[in-house]
């Protein structure tokens, strides 16, 4: 626990001096200014946590679950001899 709140101390420290080195802002090394960059680090680190899983969600409905989808209307299709249509399956 200790090594990691002094990781995130550090990566607070280092974006402050990209920031800084890249001019994207003139930030000072003050004990407020890090620990506002730490707290924004682990905000990202849990909603990076909360999206993957929400992505994953994503993905199962909106890739895996259609091409399962278009595989059995072909296999279904194939037996059935009838053609297919895919032009019937666009929604606009």
């Amino acid at each position: 626990m200790i090594l990691r709140i002094i990781m995130y101390i550090g990566l607070g420290l280092l974006s402050i001096f990209l920031i800084n080195y890249f001019e994207f802002a003139n930030i000072e090394f003050t004990i407020i200014n890090v620990l506002i960059a730490v707290g924004s680090l682990i905000a990202l680190k849990i909603l990076y946590s909360i999206f993957t899983r929400f992505l994953r969600v994503l993905v199962f409905a909106f890739v895996f679950l259609p091409v399962i989808g278009l595989v059995i209307y072909y296999v279904y299709a194939y037996f059935t001899g009838q053609s297919v249509d895919l032009a019937s399956l666009a929604v606009w």
